[in-house]
């Protein structure tokens, strides 16, 4: 009963924004029904008419039978056949005119709040830390975002026509008691019967097998997402065989539990129809054995009785079927609503907004750790003047990446500060903090878009002059203009039409055309040859212009003249100081220095990672 009532719980909790469109919708619902059953109810006057001439003395069956009667009678036309034939037309197409309205106004609805939880789950993904990104395979995060939204959609389906069937039920319910009380009730007792079955179903059957099918899709997206992601490697190492059986290994636990779903779904209706058609010819049989000589004489609410069984059965089969398949929605909705209310990992925003960089960057005592490696910053302590280029180097696990993240904020220290102007950075938004900063990383990631759209990821309302401006600067409208469409060419899945060279270049275009105070480089020549790096060179040196740059060095070679060097190992700061007081100390950068040099003579010697 608790699952029951947290099922409920959520879905109010979806539905309550739009209390008053839901309101209007089960109102018209509920019209829908009583018009329904007036409709079933107006075959009662009009069969009555048609069999007067055999049987003279004709008594309603009921107070409702008896007022429908009446209300034909007041029809001023002669013909009774004729009037009770109008009478069921008008209700017939009142009745269609309120359903089609309601049931377009409910498909209005529904698409307009999936739409409406679409955009949240996306917007609440964006906003989270990027550790949430990290610690999330991305296969889950596609089905949460997708397939599990989408859930919403389908409850919007559903709900309406649980609604829609159970005022149906209750119309005709009520309208059958005021016939035959004795027979109402044995109807119902079977309802009662077959809504604890469906119960049944619901909770030991249908919702373990929809749990088990959503974990069974989202590791099939997964195994989907990963084999295109890593297309490149499963070429290469020919593991195409290995791709292949894992995802038919997880596609057809899919379609096995798919299928469990859907047949017993299917169970209620199979079930009612057989009772319904029992309870009909059981009737008929009781009257005809038991009461002969009034057969002629009640056959007109016997018809009505099995109008109204017809009507009735396939409702309480429609709200048994309905209500699994609800059922086996709340899985995905229980996911959705924990992506929806989930403030772990929100991110805690600062109210100022920054104006721009004054004075400098200071990293005081700055810790950090992941949740599976610690200790990957220890008390970094660094100065970085306004207008400087400092450069961070080490050899590989030493800290840089990280500490380029920390300064972009992407992860907020676990101890320590990152004071700018000599103001705490976490006292800015990050959005004002970020519209001053420009990053150029190692991995640059390039749209499928065209090229235009790629630069403007930098500047969203940036303008075609300031766009071709940036690609000047970055050394890109050369290379640019030779493409097939220029500007407006598409560059492919991650930029595959491109070079490194090229791509790198258009990270920089982006980069700078936000005109920022603060330029960071992570690495952003490690994956060039040395023709892409001095053509990159020359594009960062027009870019660093009147800026403070933060260069994470792969080659020394590109920090010699950098104003400060920051030596790091195991995530401390270990030296400081200009490319030329650092070789007298002869310390650990001297030891990479030349060991570069001597890779650099010998060019078939290992490579040390640096």
């Amino acid at each position: 009963m608790s699952s029951l009532n947290n099922d409920i719980k959520i879905i109010r909790w979806f539905l309550r924004p739009y209390r008053a469109e839901v309101f209007l919708i089960f109102l018209l619902l509920l019209v829908c029904s009583v018009l329904e059953t007036l409709c079933i109810g107006a075959f009662y006057p009009l069969l009555n008419n048609i069999l007067a001439g055999s049987t003279p003395v004709v008594r309603p069956g009921g107070k409702a039978l008896e007022i429908l009667d009446l209300m034909v009678k007041q029809i001023p036309i002669s013909e009774p056949i004729i009037a009770a034939s109008l009478f069921l037309l008008v209700l017939v197409v009142v009745t269609n005119i309120f359903g089609f309205f309601a049931e377009g106004l409910a498909t209005w609805y529904r698409y307009k709040l999936f739409a409406g939880f679409l955009n949240r789950v996306y917007h609440k993904f964006l906003n989270n830390h990027y550790r949430f990104f990290l610690e999330k395979k991305q296969g889950d995060l596609l089905y949460m975002g997708l397939n599990a939204s989408q859930s919403v959609g389908e409850m919007l389906l559903y709900f309406p026509k649980v609604g829609t069937e159970f005022f149906r039920l209750l119309t005709i319910t009520i309208f059958l008691f005021t016939i035959s009380l004795p027979i109402t009730c044995g109807v119902f007792v079977i309802l009662c019967l077959f809504w604890f079955m469906i119960h049944y179903l619901s909770v030991r059957v249908i919702h373990p097998v929809a749990v088990s099918l959503q974990d069974a899709q989202s590791e099939l997206t997964a195994v989907f997402s990963e084999s295109l992601a890593g297309i490149k490697q499963i070429k290469i190492f020919d593991s195409l065989k290995f791709w292949y059986d894992r995802f038919g290994i997880e596609s057809q636990k899919v379609r096995r539990l798919s299928t469990r779903n859907v047949i017993y779904t299917s169970i209620p209706s199979r079930f009612i129809m057989v009772i319904g058609i029992l309870s009909v010819v059981l009737s008929i049989i009781y009257v005809r054995l038991y009461k002969p000589d009034q057969f002629t004489m009640i056959l007109p609410i016997i018809a009505v009785y099995v109008l109204a069984l017809q009507r009735l059965m396939p409702s309480i089969s429609n709200v048994g079927t309905h209500w699994m398949g609800l059922k086996s929605l709340t899985p995905r909705l229980h996911l959705t609503y924990d992506v929806l209310t989930d403030q772990v990992y929100l991110n805690d925003d600062g109210k100022r907004s920054f104006p721009g960089l004054n004075t400098g960057i200071e990293l005081r005592n700055v810790n950090f750790s992941y949740p599976t490696k610690k200790d990957v910053l220890q008390n970094v302590s660094i100065q970085i003047p306004h207008g400087s280029t400092v450069a961070i180097v080490g050899e590989s696990g030493s800290g840089k990446s990280t500490l380029a993240d920390v300064l972009i904020r992407l992860y907020e220290p676990d101890s320590g500060s990152i004071l700018v102007d000599g103001v705490d950075c976490r006292e800015y938004s990050r959005s004002s903090w970020l519209r001053h900063v420009g990053m150029v990383t190692q991995d640059t990631f390039i749209f499928h878009s065209s090229v235009r759209d790629n630069i403007k990821i930098g500047k969203p309302d940036a303008l075609d002059e300031e766009i071709m401006k940036a690609a000047l600067t970055a050394h890109a409208d050369q290379f640019i203009k030779e493409l097939p469409k220029e500007y407006d060419t598409v560059v492919g899945d991650r930029g595959l039409k491109l070079s490194g060279g090229q791509r790198q270049r258009l990270a920089i275009a982006r980069a700078i055309i936000r005109e920022p105070d603060i330029l960071i480089l992570d690495e952003a020549t490690s994956s060039l040859d040395n023709i892409s790096e001095k053509v990159f060179q020359d594009a960062l040196n027009e870019a660093k212009r009147d800026k403070t740059t933060i260069i994470i060095a792969h080659r020394l070679s590109t920090v010699e003249h950098a104003d400060n060097i920051v030596v790091m190992d195991s995530g401390k700061v270990i030296e400081e100081g200009t490319h030329e007081e650092l070789l007298k100390k002869a310390g650990i950068y001297y030891g990479l220095y030349v060991s570069q040099k001597e890779e650099k003579s010998e060019p078939n010697k290992p490579i040390k990672g640096v």
